[in-house]
């Protein structure tokens, strides 16, 4: 009963085999039911195997950032084992450098969006920082770029509506944004864990990129699934 909708929601897709054809489905443990979805799901859809993806609570200090990097050359090591080959290092230094690539890419595109929102509605900039999930991340970027240049181009905003600021874990519910739009509403700037919040910190290009990842990790602010003291 004090499972989320949405955690529900992806269990019964998989229990009905919409995620048919995955290699695995990956699971952090960033809140109780969570931490029972491995369980749940290994007994639902025994034939996607489980990725758990654990994070120290205390991620800023030095114990939290050695765990969270050990866990992620663990969970590497799973990722080969599907994949069926190594990852070397310049392999994932490359990956680093990609993501980063696009997260700066995604940050340029939400300053604009709130500048122009004659061009682009609150659904639009959903579906455009949605669409990396989906994409490769360089193809989405080289996209994600010329439409920057694109909005770049307009001529100055004469926009009358109002200007919000949105916070929380995600906010690509349509329901949500049509009323946004309706109300002539911009997102000028958002705290949302789905959007800025994954976009703003980069993964520092280190030795040991797995050691990078755990401190983009600890350098995260403001977002409810991460312990803040």
């Amino acid at each position: 009963s004090f499972v989320c909708s949405i955690l529900h929601t992806i269990l019964d897709l998989g229990i009905t085999g919409a995620y048919n054809g995955l290699s695995a489905i990956m699971i952090p443990m960033i809140c109780d039911a969570m931490k029972g979805m491995s369980a749940n799901w290994t007994y639902g859809v025994p034939t996607i195997p489980v990725i758990n993806v654990p994070i120290a609570q205390n991620r800023k200090i030095p114990a939290g950032i050695e765990f969270n990097k050990v866990k992620a050359e663990k969970i590497l090591l799973e990722l080969e084992e599907l994949a069926g080959r190594k990852a070397s290092k310049e392999d994932i230094q490359k990956a680093v450098a990609v993501y980063n690539d696009n997260r700066k890419a995604c940050m340029e595109f939400i300053r604009l969006a709130g500048k122009y929102p004659e061009a682009i509605s609150c659904t639009q900039r959903s579906s455009v920082l949605k669409a990396r999930y989906f994409m490769d991340r360089a193809e989405h970027t080289a996209w994600l770029k010329d439409l920057n240049v694109a909005l770049s181009s307009l001529p100055e905003s004469s926009w009358s509506g109002k200007t919000i600021v949105t916070t929380g874990i995600i906010a690509d519910i349509p329901e949500f944004l049509e009323i946004l739009d309706k109300n002539k509403m911009v997102i000028a700037a958002d705290q949302i864990l789905h959007e800025s919040i994954d976009n703003m910190y980069l993964v520092p290009e280190t030795e040991n990129p797995m050691e990078g990842l755990a401190i983009k990790l600890a350098k995260i602010e403001g977002t409810s699934v991460l312990f803040d003291p």
